[in-house]
């Protein structure tokens, strides 16, 4: 479950029984109601914005949905593809596939219209920054990485005071997942600002 900023609406993901097997994002609006999207049938409908197909002929099952702090955007997180964006009030949702130039890999965070990440296609000191409504649009935040390249330590992003032109930085953290405390590299066990 997520909020936008305001708390007047919420996403979840459900329908399966347990996580990443789950077919619905539904957001509630205070004011409007109800919205749903069936990523199983590609069916959108529900009280407000346009109902039909969504415009991806992809058909997944979601591990989890997180809603963008202006409430227009559902990040939509699916296991070993990479994740989609629906604008919520249209049938417009956008694939970001892993494998494909769009650096759609690691952990991430939705801002109000942008949304950044660890892609891990140089190495894990990358961070890139796209705006929700055009996946390919990819800045570089750190940039340039210096050679050597360095693997081993994803980062975790927190964007909690995020204000609304997405311009407040990203705080990030790096871990070695296989306990290695040994710092032997450039924000290796590091918290960071981009």
């Amino acid at each position: 479950m997520t909020l936008s900023l305001n708390d007047s609406r919420i996403s979840i993901s459900e329908g399966g029984s347990q996580q990443s097997k789950h077919m619905f994002v539904v957001v509630y609006d205070k004011k409007l109601g109800c919205r749903w999207y069936n990523t199983e049938t590609g069916e959108i409908g529900g009280k407000w914005g346009a109902a039909g197909t969504a415009s991806t002929n992809d058909r997944y099952l979601i591990r989890h949905a997180y809603l963008s702090r202006n409430g227009r955007y559902v990040r939509i997180l699916v296991n070993w593809v990479g994740f989609y964006v629906w604008d919520l009030s249209t049938l417009n949702v956008m694939a970001c596939k892993y494998g494909t130039n769009l650096q759609c890999g690691g952990y991430g965070v939705v801002g109000y219209n942008s949304y950044v990440s660890g892609p891990g296609v140089i190495d894990d000191r990358q961070v890139a920054k796209r705006p929700l409504n055009n996946l390919s649009q990819i800045t570089q935040l750190v940039y340039p990485l210096s050679a050597p390249h360095y693997w081993g330590q994803p980062q975790h992003f927190t964007w909690s005071n995020v204000d609304t032109n997405d311009s407040t930085p990203v705080c990030g953290s790096t871990y070695s997942y296989d306990g290695d405390s040994h710092i032997d590299r450039p924000l290796a066990g590091e918290i960071f600002l981009c």
